[in-house]
């Protein structure tokens, strides 16, 4: 006699859309609120790192065929939690970076842009290799 196993959700992965139980997702820690394995979480997350979430996902879909949305990845890269780098000697070199951001107006009003600044400190032994 077969058995009829009844699927609560979809996970996508980089081996394809994987259907998962309640049981299976507790037993492989998946949250509930995820939609993507782990691995293909992190390969988003080391995409995004890289480059525009724009490029991101175009990257993500001709390496795994998987579409998964600019938007989605920047949700993703929003929500983890990252933790801060920790340099035991000291820093001799810092890199700045800067752009532009647009804020949301009410509607009717006109764009809003102000600038933002991000840096990265290096310590010297990453300089000279």
């Amino acid at each position: 006699m077969s058995r009829i196993i009844f699927c609560d959700r979809a996970l996508k992965s980089s081996i394809g859309s994987l259907k998962l139980t309640k049981n299976q997702a507790k037993k492989l820690k998946i949250a509930p609120n995820k939609q993507l394995s782990p691995y293909l979480e992190k390969c988003c997350l080391l995409l995004s790192a890289n480059v525009s979430y724009e490029n991101t996902a175009r990257d993500l879909e001709v390496l795994t065929g998987l579409r998964i949305s600019h938007s989605t990845q920047q949700r993703l890269v929003q929500r983890h939690k990252f933790l801060a780098a920790r340099v035991n000697q000291k820093v001799e070199e810092l890199t700045v970076d800067g752009g532009k951001v647009r804020i949301r107006t009410p509607k009717g009003q006109g764009c809003e842009w102000r600038d933002y600044c991000e840096y990265i400190a290096m310590p010297r032994f990453f300089l000279e290799k």
